[in-house]
């Protein structure tokens, strides 16, 4: 604010004040000709969503040094026109003085930027022109100082640029021959494309949403990360989950009748990794995802069907499609969750070398409330890198074995609290030369095992591909199993 020592008079750089303005009987006129921050200028100007001929011109930068100037030059049109006696002197306060920039220009630098040569002299006569004054000079660069009305000139680029504006585009030579560098070359967003291919091959609609988002939706997903100069507060963080635009999305096409919805959006997501202020880049990180999202019938009302809702298996096939496309299907294994896991009732996670590549299920319903959507949401959040590092893997044939193989079963008791995976991979670890394959075919509970107990029946598959197994090389690894079990978790064998 610019105040007197009784009252405001104007907001700075944005708009005048009402008692401060000029009407028909005012005699005396105190002239103000200042500089202000072009980011704290609209920064107010955002905020107060106050945008006028002044806000427009001082957040875009104006002379530092021009201010004397044009208070001279005003006070002279204004005696010129309506008359009136100029008072000698004036006040000159700086609260920071902003001394002209130095940039260095090397010319071979330039002459790599363009493609061809300016000769020197040429572009020294064509900054001396713009009021680009020349400090030093030697052979491979020379030190300009820029003028403060270019407020626009702050790196070595932008004279790059003037000296090719100077000289003419006409100018810029024509190239006639380019070489083509005929190594395989690795394009980033290839296997983005493939896996928006393979969505919509599999029948799902794209939907692209803004990455901004208000902070109350951030807030349901993760640690809001707010933008310093926002367009409105509906748009004033960056999104923590694709989950608030596909909701929105999914509201939207309710509210006008669509409900049968089958959904997929890339894009990227923003974590926060830390409380407070945003100091660097290591406090957040940017990753992008793909998410699924299904909601109302799959299936319709028809001669021959029924009506029938999404489910969680619904969701589950179309994730195994597109892990089957991109040949991932035998690399992944899945956790099964209850009992409100993120931001699901119950649902599921997909890993691939014990890292989470996908995790899905049921919305809570306190979520859909949020975004007044009364039917029921199945949706699921891909991690786009980890799954495009991994996949697009070439098949492989693989002879048909030659030899027999040995199947065999066995069936523990363990405590629920153990899941399947544990046990599998304490099965898969150590020196397992034959054992190849292994299944879960059967789970059992009964208030006969225990409280608290289940059991869990294995299919182990063994085979070598050079030689027929014996009895004792397949007993030897099934039974070290077994005692393997036994010891870690303290599981009791049936049968």
């Amino acid at each position: 604010m610019i105040c007197d020592a009784k009252k405001s008079l104007a907001i700075a750089g944005v708009m005048g004040g009402e008692n401060s303005g000029i009407s028909e009987s005012t005699k005396n006129i105190l002239l103000e000709s200042a500089y202000f921050n072009p980011s704290s200028i609209r920064k107010t100007s955002k905020k107060l969503q106050l945008s006028t001929d002044s806000s427009y011109r001082f957040e875009r930068g104006v002379d530092y040094n021009g201010a004397p100037l044009a208070l001279e030059r005003v006070a002279s049109i204004i005696q010129k026109i309506a008359g009136g006696e100029v008072l000698k002197g004036r006040e000159d306060v700086k609260r920071k003085i902003i001394d002209a920039k130095k940039v260095n220009f090397r010319f071979k630098k330039a002459t790599k930027i363009l493609g061809y040569e300016i000769e020197k002299e040429k572009i020294k006569r064509y900054f001396s022109r713009l009021g680009i004054n020349l400090l030093e000079e030697n052979e491979a660069s020379a030190f300009f100082e820029i003028p403060t009305y270019r407020g626009d000139i702050e790196r070595e680029i932008d004279l790059i640029e003037e000296a090719a504006r100077l000289n003419g585009y006409d100018n810029i030579p024509t190239v006639e021959r380019i070489n083509i560098n005929l190594k395989s070359k690795t394009d980033d967003s290839e296997k983005k494309e493939k896996i928006r291919d393979i969505c919509v091959s599999l029948g799902l609609i794209e939907m692209m949403n803004n990455s901004l988002i208000s902070e109350k939706s951030a807030k349901l997903f993760g640690n809001p990360i707010k933008i310093l100069n926002p367009q409105s507060s509906d748009m004033d963080c960056l999104r923590t989950s694709l989950l608030t635009g596909a909701l929105e999305t999914v509201k939207r096409n309710i509210n006008v009748g669509e409900k049968n919805l089958k959904l997929f959006e890339i894009g990227n997501v923003f974590k926060k990794l830390k409380e407070g202020n945003i100091q660097s880049f290591d406090d957040f990180k940017e990753y992008e995802e793909l998410i699924i999202v299904l909601s109302g019938y799959a299936e319709s009302l028809n001669w021959h069907t029924k009506d029938r809702k999404f489910d969680i298996y619904d969701l589950k096939g179309y994730i195994e499609g597109l892990l089957e496309a991109v040949n991932l299907k035998d690399k992944v294994a899945i956790k099964y969750k209850k009992d409100n896991f993120y931001n699901y009732e119950y649902g599921f996670e997909y890993l691939i070398d014990e890292f989470i590549v996908i995790r899905g299920g049921k919305l809570n319903k306190e979520i859909l409330k949020f975004y007044d959507i009364q039917q029921e949401v199945f949706s699921c959040e891909i991690n786009l890198k980890e799954l495009t590092e991994k996949s697009f893997q070439k098949r492989k044939f693989s002879e048909l074995l030659k030899y027999p193989k040995v199947v065999k079963d066995f069936a523990f008791i363990f405590d629920k609290k153990i899941d399947y995976y544990s046990i599998k991979n304490l099965i898969l670890s150590g020196e397992r030369r034959n054992l190849k394959e292994v299944k879960i075919f059967d789970v059992f509970e009964d208030k006969n095992l225990g409280d608290d107990k289940r059991s869990l029946a294995f299919s182990l598959t063994f085979y070598n591909v050079h030689k027929t197994l014996t009895e004792e090389e397949v007993n030897e690894e099934f039974w070290s199993i077994i005692k393997e079990i036994e010891n870690k978790f303290n599981a009791k064998l049936r049968g």
